[in-house]
């Protein structure tokens, strides 16, 4: 073989994005698995919320967002990214009760809470621009 003659670099596996990169670009393609809300939300004024989309996998990725409906907006915030569906189905069940909602209506109550919050001075989490 030629000194002069190079080899090709060959990529063996693609680039795979951090979730945080895959949840900013692509996870609001995965269908809405479902949303969940506490079932007491109205009366206390805080929500806790839970938006679950399913990849092909089956797995998913789900958002849990702390609500202040009357002052501060968007508390706090996490994620978990592309978690089995049995580990997230004890999720639910662990943390106090919860009844399923509409995408619009989990969507309107955390967007909702922010502007409301923002009017006042107060930003939301700063997880929630990846979340």
């Amino acid at each position: 073989m030629s000194k002069k003659k190079k080899g090709n670099v060959i990529q063996l596996r693609p680039s795979q994005q951090s979730p945080e990169n895959y949840i900013k670009t692509q996870a609001r393609n995965l269908p809405v698995y479902e949303c969940l809300v506490n079932n007491d939300w109205q009366e206390m004024g805080i929500a806790n919320i839970i938006v679950a989309r399913r990849h092909t996998t089956g797995n998913v990725t789900f958002g849990i967002y702390l609500v202040d409906l009357y002052c501060l907006g968007l508390k706090d915030t996490f994620y978990q990214f592309n978690v089995d569906t049995l580990e997230y189905e004890e999720l639910p069940h662990r943390h106090g009760k919860w009844e399923k909602c509409e995408y619009p209506l989990a969507h309107n109550i955390i967007y909702g809470a922010i502007a409301f919050a923002e009017d006042y001075g107060f930003e939301p989490a700063k997880e929630f621009k990846v979340s």
